[in-house]
C-alpha cells in the first residue's frame, strides 16, 4: 500500500500579515505539488522522479542530508529532492512505501484546509 502523506516542517507564528499570507501560499504550493508529484503520479518512483526533472526540483544527495533539517528525509529514504519557489523551500521525497511533499515553512491552518480540499475532491485516478 502506497502511504502518502504532506508534511509541515514549522508552521510559522507570523510576525505581521505579509508573512502570515506568504506562509499561507506556501502551505497552498506544498498541497498542489503533493497533489501533482505523489497523487497524480500515484507515489510510484519513474513518475516522481520525471516530475521532479521537469519540475526544476534539485536532487539531494545523500552527502548532504545532514545539512538539512532532521525531519526533512525519512531514515529509509530512497530519493529526496529540493525546490525553491517564490520564497519557499519544498521538500518532494520517496521511500519504497510512501511519497511526501514537505515545506520548510508554512501556515499549519491553512494546510489542512488545503488538504482536506484534497480529500473531499481527490483527482480522479486517484485513491486516497
Amino acid at each position: 500500500m502506497l502511504l502518502l502523506s504532506a508534511f509541515v516542517l514549522a508552521a510559522c507564528n507570523a510576525q505581521n500579515r505579509q508573512s502570515g499570507v506568504r506562509h499561507q501560499d506556501f502551505a497552498r504550493v506544498a498541497v498542489d505539488l503533493f497533489r501533482s508529484a505523489c497523487v497524480l503520479t500515484q507515489g510510484s518512483f519513474e513518475p516522481v522522479s520525471k516530475f521532479a526533472a521537469v519540475g526544476h526540483f534539485v536532487p539531494v544527495g545523500k552527502e548532504d542530508l545532514s545539512r538539512l533539517p532532521p525531519a526533512v528525509a525519512e531514515p529509509d529514504v530512497q530519493a529526496l529532492w529540493t525546490l525553491e519557489r517564490d520564497g519557499g523551500i519544498y521538500y518532494l521525497s520517496l521511500t519504497r512505501d510512501s511519497c511526501s511533499v514537505k515545506a520548510e515553512r508554512a501556515d499549519s491552518a491553512a494546510l489542512l484546509e488545503h488538504f482536506s480540499g484534497l480529500v473531499r475532491q481527490p483527482p480522479k485516478n486517484a485513491n486516497i
